[in-house]
């Protein structure tokens, strides 16, 4: 006797990390996605950088090294929460207001939505960025 199964559509899952980006006893959250970009800054962690305010728009830091943007799109519009790398100036960006369309900019994942509020209030400051623990 043969038996018939549903139809079950498969879905794809995209695959994130996670990470936090801890400043004093303040931590904000992000999920990184999986690209080449976001595996060369995984490859980076931990990482102690100091993280400034850039335009009122969004907190930058420079890397010790550039990512790798091997096809990723050349450019983005980012949106608030958007944790990105800024490849013509080697820094990552990350969003707490909305900016228009950018060349050389490549998304590496998001912050965590409750978490934009505490990053938007971070003063120039030392950070660490790490995995987050299980």
């Amino acid at each position: 006797m043969a038996v018939t199964l549903p139809f079950m559509a498969s879905v794809a899952v995209a695959e994130t990390t996670e990470i936090r980006v801890i400043a004093g006893d303040q931590v904000i959250h992000a999920s990184l996605n999986d690209s080449s970009a976001s595996r060369d800054f995984l490859a980076q962690l931990p990482l102690q950088i100091e993280l400034s305010d850039y335009h009122s728009t969004e907190k930058i830091a420079y890397l010790p090294k550039a990512l790798s943007t091997t096809g990723m799109p050349k450019a983005m519009d980012p949106e608030v929460g958007d944790f990105t790398y800024f490849a013509p100036w080697g820094n990552i960006a990350l969003f707490y207001k909305d900016f228009g369309y950018s060349r050389g900019l490549v998304k590496l994942g998001e912050i965590h939505p409750e978490d934009i509020n505490l990053l938007q209030a971070l003063p120039k400051v030392n950070v660490i960025i790490e995995r987050s623990q299980p």
